[in-house]
């Protein structure tokens, strides 16, 4: 089976029967505080995504408000998730 995906992706790229009008790619990523660092695959930053948390009024539990860098692990946990980008 993976040599006939092999196969049929070599037939698509060399007559081009279809072109790619977006690209989608995942990096490994940390949080550090409410920032994301992306790292490429010697594991050194290529970015810091800085973002501010969800800023909706919530008296009963103000540290609960959501931003994306509460889903990634914490850097001193030593665990990397990644995190994905697309474009089109």
């Amino acid at each position: 089976m993976y040599n006939d995906a092999q196969n049929l992706l070599k037939t698509i790229v060399t007559t081009n029967k279809l072109q790619a009008h977006g690209v989608v790619a995942f990096y490994p990523a940390n949080s550090v505080g409410d920032d994301i660092e992306v790292y490429d695959e010697n594991g050194d930053v290529i970015e810091v995504l800085h973002g501010l948390r969800q800023q909706v009024n919530n008296k009963h539990a103000p540290q609960d408000r959501f931003y994306k860098s509460s889903i990634m692990f914490m850097i001193e946990e030593g665990l990397t998730r990644f995190s994905s980008f697309f474009v089109g």
